[in-house]
């Protein structure tokens, strides 16, 4: 589900109801989660114009990690960073990620892991995943702004949910809440 289908959706939505569809909100987890924490994102010390590292920035970044290190020749900054996605997925903080390192590999991503989350915080900078994972804290840490939106989506429907991961999973549960109006 790209950004084009999103919008190819809502120009079909805005069809059916004859009318404009801009209040309805039509995204990806992604798009949708960025457009909060751009709004609310303060509420957890996210700064409003922090930039979001695509596949080069963040390879670049792994990579510089694991030379400092030294270990360079041990995992490639690709293999470190579908590590990495695979734990923000799953909700794991650096620290969880590191209680369960058990593989010499695993110990290498899960110090990188730390020093990745360090070096973006310093860079006021997110990946995609944090995109999820940032708004799962936000609902979390702020009930009122939670509120808000279980307000603004009283209905939410989700293509594909059989696709979900752990944080998608959660940040719906949190915006369903006892009303469970998740289609």
């Amino acid at each position: 589900f790209t950004n084009k289908a999103a919008a190819e959706m809502q120009n079909r939505l805005s069809s059916l109801l004859e009318d404009d569809a801009y209040g309805l909100w039509v995204g990806t987890f992604h798009r949708i989660c960025l457009r909060i924490l751009r709004m609310e994102g303060e509420a957890i010390g996210i700064e409003r114009n922090f930039v979001i590292y695509d596949d080069a920035d963040q390879r670049s970044l792994v990579k510089s990690l694991l030379k400092q290190q030294g270990v360079e020749d041990m995992i490639t900054p690709a293999a470190a960073l579908r590590m990495i996605s695979d734990a923000k997925n799953k909700m794991y903080s650096p620290e969880a990620y590191e209680e369960m390192a058990f593989t010499t590999e695993e110990e290498i991503v899960a110090r990188t892991y730390k020093q990745y989350e360090e070096q973006k915080r310093q860079n006021n900078a997110l990946d995609f995943d944090d995109l999820l994972i940032c708004t799962v804290e936000l609902f979390h840490t702020c009930p009122e702004i939670l509120q808000e939106y279980r307000e603004r989506f009283p209905f939410i429907l989700v293509d594909e949910y059989q696709d979900t991961n752990e944080a998608q999973y959660r940040l719906l549960r949190l915006l369903a809440g006892k009303k469970g109006n998740l289609f």
